[in-house]
């Protein structure tokens, strides 16, 4: 079934004496329609009956951001929003986002700070083509990967325009962008303008993208462009932090467990992580899913976190953790090895670690030494007990 609304069709299916009927796709909302949605009298805040719990906290978070825009053409295989607002992107007009960043300023708490004018994608404004308006989104293709599409219309000026005219606002000192950036689409971009001002102006101290693996088989059952595209993303990044005296940092969203992919590429994984001096602070996993195969997150977190979370090593999923536990060991090993081949030691990676890791794995927890510091995934009482990494460093 297409969720386009121009190839969409209605679906009947008799079942007994009731006829099922899936309607076909509603239209996206017209700029007007979704202005008009945005300028209606929200609370802005959470129920009251939530203030005798202690408030919801995950509000401040999105208290003060700005939605500019529905819809991702992106479609990565394993992301639920070309189900829920499609891969035809709608935006806001620049009226209605300044009136709105203009309200924001009056709201109590406002200390000055935008913390996002973003979407499902920050930077896109409008439909990928020409060619979709009337003959909607190619069927079996998609526009940014592997390779972007060669009639992918790329540009960023209406959007700059926009952060421009919020942050230029009375008595607004910063406006961040912390919705996901579309690396590969900004690389399209012939003119660096945007580029420029995103690092010089609405970066918030480090910029979070998703280049989610770096092994190209995994990437393309992904949807995801291939690991070149972050790679050359990320030294422009670093050069014009740089040509501003800044220090900032880029940080990489990463899954594992994605369908089809292999210990092979947790290996790869690993090893491109120690290669780029990356630290882990939390990754995706992920659980197949009625509706596309690929929808539903785990999280798995380093560190004490499992404890907070009331997750411990033993109901997190014995095998699994296991089989993750062989492939950081096996990436350990060969890492160490080659480092050791480099240096003239033996190479070995360190003896403590391996020997806990090991006798985790027969158990089924989660060892994951990262350099420094390492961490465990066994319960709160256990990891009381492992207060210091392998390398004597106090652990998180």
């Amino acid at each position: 079934m297409s969720k386009t609304v121009i190839r969409g069709r209605l679906i009947k299916q008799k079942h007994g004496k009731i006829m099922l009927v899936q309607n076909k796709p509603m239209p996206p909302l017209t700029q007007s329609e979704l202005d008009k949605v945005y300028s209606l009298p929200y609370a802005r805040a959470y129920h009251p009956s939530y203030e005798k719990l202690g408030g919801v906290p995950g509000i401040k978070e999105v208290e003060f951001s700005i939605t500019h825009n529905r819809g991702c053409f992106g479609a990565c295989n394993f992301c639920s929003i070309a189900f829920h607002q499609g891969r035809y992107v709608t935006s806001r007009s620049k009226k209605s986002i300044i009136a709105e960043a203009e309200k924001l300023t009056h709201m109590p708490g406002f200390k000055g700070y935008i913390h996002d004018v973003g979407g499902p994608t920050a930077n896109f404004r409008k439909p990928s083509c020409t060619f979709q308006e009337k003959h909607g989104l190619c069927k079996g293709k998609k526009c940014l990967a592997p390779k972007p599409c060669k009639n992918l219309s790329v540009d960023h000026s209406e959007y700059l325009d926009i952060l421009r005219q919020v942050r230029s606002l009375p008595k607004v000192k910063k406006v961040f962008i912390r919705s996901g950036i579309r690396y590969d689409y900004l690389l399209e971009d012939k003119d660096d303008t945007f580029f420029k001002e995103l690092v010089e102006h609405h970066v918030s101290g480090q910029l979070k993208v998703a280049p989610e693996h770096c092994s190209a088989s995994v990437l393309d059952k992904m949807g995801k462009p291939h690991i070149e595209a972050y790679i050359k993303f990320s030294r422009r990044y670093f050069e014009y932090t740089g040509e501003i005296n800044k220090e900032q940092y880029l940080v990489p969203y990463l899954m594992s467990s994605h369908p089809g992919s292999t210990l092979d590429d947790a290996i790869e994984l690993a090893l491109f992580l120690k290669k780029n001096h990356i630290q882990t602070g939390a990754g995706a996993g992920f659980l197949s899913h009625a509706g596309h195969g690929v929808h539903l997150h785990v999280l798995h977190r380093a560190g004490p976190v499992h404890a907070q979370a009331g997750v411990c090593g033993e109901n997190a999923g014995g095998k699994g953790h296991a089989a993750r536990t062989a492939a950081i060991l096996r990436a350990e090993e060969h890492a160490a090895g080659a480092q050791g081949a480099a240096a003239g030691s033996s190479g070995r990676p360190d003896p403590a670690f391996v020997r806990r890791a090991r006798g985790w794995e027969k158990r089924g927890h989660t060892a994951v030494q990262r350099g420094a510091p390492a961490a465990c995934g066994r319960c709160a009482a256990a990891w009381r007990r492992h207060k210091r990494c392998a390398h004597g460093r106090q652990t998180r």
